[in-house]
């Protein structure tokens, strides 16, 4: 631990951050986040100053020795260590997978989710609105408040304690609201055919085919980054409760 904790001090050094505590870099992280909605209107410095704060969270020693523990459904050991199951709200994505999806002219990017709150499966939420809504002051605003959700089911395997296998299976979606009326009818799902979903030819616990892995590279009780393979970047996280009626557990079958 006192290896851990030096290689941790001159870390933050060379990164400019000496002296500063996780609690200081993560409330750092999660006002610049917000300063550049997610990523999507970031500027080059401000891509570089998360992602320095990033590296030296990732450097800094973590609270649990296990970062994917309970992503294959089994009871997680440890009252007071932090776990991964739950449901997740982006703060932040540096992959142009997620910050060209605001790009589209018609649609704009709300909220996106992560729910690992039934696990091995995992179903990530992404909501638009449509553009125009966003002009619309608040007391108009509420009469056409419009929304779709997009969902993408996965199954989650964990192959050692940082990195987990995702395997994509089906995509879906559901009108939440439609001119200012819920509406909350979850649409049919689409199994996605191959190479981008089943079959799976391997029982052997790891993700096939389909899909790739993830890794979990910070994560404490209400804060988790992930790195990806697929389309490269890392999402910051924060854990959200259960508050919005509109998001439903929901397992991949």
């Amino acid at each position: 631990r006192c290896g851990a904790s030096m290689t941790s001090v001159l870390i933050f050094t060379a990164l400019g951050l000496a002296g500063a505590t996780s609690s200081t870099m993560k409330a750092d992280l999660v006002r610049l986040c917000a300063l550049c909605d997610r990523g999507f209107s970031a500027r080059p410095r401000d891509r570089i100053a998360i992602d320095r704060l990033v590296a030296a969270l990732e450097q800094s020693p973590q609270l649990t020795d296990d970062l994917t523990a309970g992503l294959d459904g089994r009871p997680v050991g440890g009252k007071n260590s932090p776990t991964i199951v739950g449901l997740w709200e982006l703060l932040y994505a540096s992959g142009a997978d997620v910050t060209s999806l605001n790009a589209n002219p018609f649609l704009s990017v709300g909220s996106i989710f992560q729910d690992i709150r039934s696990p091995p499966s995992i179903v990530n939420c992404i909501d638009f609105v449509p553009r125009i809504l966003t002009a619309f002051p608040a007391s108009v605003g509420s009469s056409v408040d419009t929304v779709f959700r997009a969902k993408v089911f996965a199954t989650a395997t964990i192959q050692s304690t940082t990195r987990a296998g995702l395997y994509f299976e089906a995509v879906g979606g559901q009108p939440l609201t439609l001119l200012g009326q819920d509406v909350g009818v979850e649409l049919p799902r689409l199994n996605l055919p191959p190479p981008f979903g089943p079959p799976r030819s391997s029982d052997d616990g790891k993700s096939q085919g389909a899909g790739g892995f993830f890794d979990v590279s910070f994560l404490d009780d209400d804060m988790v980054i992930i790195r990806q393979n697929y389309g490269g970047g890392y999402f910051v996280q924060t854990r959200v409760m259960d508050t919005d009626p509109s998001i439903q557990e929901t397992k991949v079958k």
